[in-house]
């Protein structure tokens, strides 16, 4: 459903100038390492697939599948990110809170004038593919902790809770750009340290098995 929006952004490409990706490197890599951080975020939810590997029937090719996935992604981010730095230029692109949206303003068909209105509904969907999955997630795991099947009961208190909380203290602008950088940095910790954790579980257990069996 939402695969055409990425050919969109071939079309303001016309308007572009190549010249503003020069001089490449300027102030060295040093920015470019520390926006690392800030990208590792968009590939997060790799970690699930520790929880839905049991499920899995063909699980020689869980690897591949993560492997395929964060590298589809990386090429969507790239064309996008490089289409909106040759669009704007090194000053301009400063002034939008989201260039990427502000670049379809430019396009007008006969049939429609707005297109970022449009496109920014599209958006939601690839939103929702990155929230579902985390609450998929925080459902089936506080319903496995508890012992319970049914996860409908788990589900409508977690939506509840979210609603309350959104009401009763709707975050600002800037509260939700703090609350986005925390969990960025609790999603790499999680993302990171979980299967080392995993892993040496799996080792002391493995070690102590062998040493009940001798």
């Amino acid at each position: 459903m939402t695969l055409w929006t990425i050919i969109i952004y071939l079309i303001p490409l016309k308007y572009a100038h190549w010249l503003h990706l020069f001089p490449v490197l300027k102030e060295g890599w040093l920015p470019i390492l520390t926006t690392v951080k800030t990208s590792i975020f968009s590939f997060l939810g790799f970690e699930i697939a520790f929880f839905l590997y049991p499920f899995l029937q063909k699980k020689e090719k869980a690897s591949m599948g993560v492997v395929i996935a964060n590298t589809l992604s990386l090429l969507a981010f790239l064309m996008v990110t490089i289409g909106a730095f040759i669009f704007y230029s090194p000053d301009e692109i400063t002034i939008y809170n989201e260039p990427t949206i502000e670049m379809l303003k430019v396009l007008e068909f006969k049939f429609i004038e707005r297109l970022e209105i449009v496109f920014f509904s599209f958006y939601l969907f690839v939103i929702s593919t990155t929230v579902l999955p985390f609450m998929f997630m925080t459902v089936f795991c506080t319903s496995q902790l508890v012992g319970k099947q049914d996860y409908s009961k788990h589900l409508a208190c977690f939506l509840l809770i979210e609603f309350a909380v959104v009401v009763l203290f709707p975050p600002s602008f800037d509260e939700n750009t703090h609350l986005q950088q925390v969990i960025e940095k609790a999603g790499i910790i999680l993302a990171f340290a979980f299967p080392l954790c995993l892993w040496g579980y799996v080792w002391v257990h493995g070690l102590f098995k062998r040493r009940a069996i001798k």
